[in-house]
């Protein structure tokens, strides 16, 4: 996608082409530093988004719905792969109980 032309020319430059494999090796230790301090920030975040994400609205949907949405693509692929845009499909759950327990099965 165009919009993404940015982000994948910034990957290219690490080495990321999309091939399927990725190595540090070539890397000076400066730029492997970077990108595990990167790698930190991102999981961070996207926990901090998840925890205070309470539907899968938004979170899926055409390329055209998505273009340039990374935290909740990231997100939608985090929590459930594949999903449907809220157009095509509605996926029910529950985070907690009326207790306030999580749907573990171990309460009733």
């Amino acid at each position: 996608m165009p919009e993404d032309a940015e982000a994948r020319a910034s990957l290219n430059s690490l080495g990321v082409t999309g091939s399927g494999t990725f190595s540090v090796d070539g890397l000076d230790q400066d730029a492997v530093a970077d990108l595990q301090a990167g790698l930190e920030e991102g999981r961070d975040e996207l926990a901090e988004l998840a925890a205070s994400t309470a539907t899968s609205v938004g979170l899926f949907g055409t390329r055209e719905e998505m273009a340039g949405k990374y935290d909740s693509r990231n997100l939608g692929a985090q929590k459930g792969i594949f999903g449907l845009p809220s157009s095509e499909a509605w996926y029910g759950g529950w985070l907690r109980d009326a207790a306030g327990n999580p749907p573990t099965g171990d309460h009733r």
